[in-house]
This record gives C-alpha cells, structure tokens and sequence, in this order.
C-alpha cells in the first residue's frame, strides 16, 4: 500500500511538472515587488485543484480558511529545477476573512515529487492610509530566499482645522533563508 501511495505521489508530481516547469511568471536572481504580484496574478497561470493539497501547494491551516478548492485561486509565479531539487512558488488566498490573507509558498521537491520543505510569506498590502508597504521577494543563486519589507507611517494630524497625514518613520523587516544543496529551506538568524 505505501509504494502505491508513493507511485501516485510520484506521478502526480510529475504530471504537475510537465504541465507547469515551462509557465513561470518571475525569474531568479531578481527581486519582484509584491505589488507586481497583486497587479499581474491574472496573467499568472492558475493552477489546476487536482494538484493543490497532494503538493501542498495552498495552505490549509488557516483559522478562517477556504473551505473549496476552486477558491483558494493558487497561481504560479515561479518553477525553476535544479540539479537535485525543484523549486515550485505560488501565490494564493487562504482565508475568507478580510482580504483573504494572500501568501506566497516557496516549496522544494526532490526529483521523484517527494515535498522536501517550505517557506510561508504574508503578502502585505495597504489596507488604510497606514503604513504604506513595498515588499519584494528575491531568489538568489539556489542559495538564499529573501522577503523584504518596507512600511512607510504615516498619522492623522490636524492642520488648520482640516485632517492631513504626516510621515512619522519607516520600519524595516526582512526574513532570510537558505537552501542547502539538498533543497532544505532553512531560517536564518539575524
């Protein structure tokens, strides 16, 4: 029972790259803003249900989650293949609640389809006059996967009797993560 479960795994994958490898929206050794992401996913190829939870393409574990696999709309920015691993990255929806909290899953496979590890980004938007994003994502040399963020805030002030915003700084975050040459994603301390 195991090496069926294996077999279909196997061929699932396969079938998943055969029709995927080659439809990449985002190239590596670049940053791509988020905002092109959120402005661009309709012309991002948007990937079939059948291969959304055996690939763990979507996640599921959301309080509010998706309940239908039609609505978690997962869409691939990146298929890239290397020696040993393959690197799969989408955008998709997890939740119903609000904006329905939009991710990016950086997923790695060996070359038999079998899920190595993954990295989880919440893709930040401006919801309100604060603060105002930019967040890019890179992918450098097989070797390191970076999410950087910028939020630029601002407060109500009033001036003259009339409400006006005024800058109050900028934060910074960036999360920073290698692949070892196993396709292992692993966090890196700051």
């Amino acid at each position: 029972m195991g090496f069926k479960n294996l077999q279909t795994t196997k061929n699932e994958y396969l079938s998943f790259k055969n029709q995927y490898k080659s439809k990449s929206f985002y190239q590596l050794n670049s940053k791509i803003l988020i905002d092109e992401i959120f402005d661009n996913s309709d012309k991002m190829t948007l990937i079939d249900t059948l291969f959304l939870i055996p690939l763990r393409l979507v996640d599921t574990s959301h309080v509010w989650r998706v309940e239908r696999l039609e609505d978690y709309d997962c869409r691939l920015i990146n298929f890239t293949e290397n020696k040993k691993y393959d690197c799969v990255v989408t955008t998709s929806f997890s939740s119903t609640a609000g904006a329905g909290n939009p991710i990016i899953l950086v997923n790695t496979y060996n070359k038999k389809g079998k899920f190595l590890s993954s990295v989880k980004f919440d893709m930040v938007g401006q919801t309100d006059y604060t603060p105002i994003p930019k967040q890019q994502l890179s992918i450098i040399d097989w070797k390191e996967i970076t999410m950087d963020l910028e939020l630029k805030n601002f407060e109500l002030v009033d001036s003259l009797g009339e409400e006006v915003l005024k800058y109050v700084g900028t934060d910074y975050y960036n999360e920073i993560y290698k692949l070892n040459n196993k396709g292992m994603i692993i966090k890196q301390n700051k």
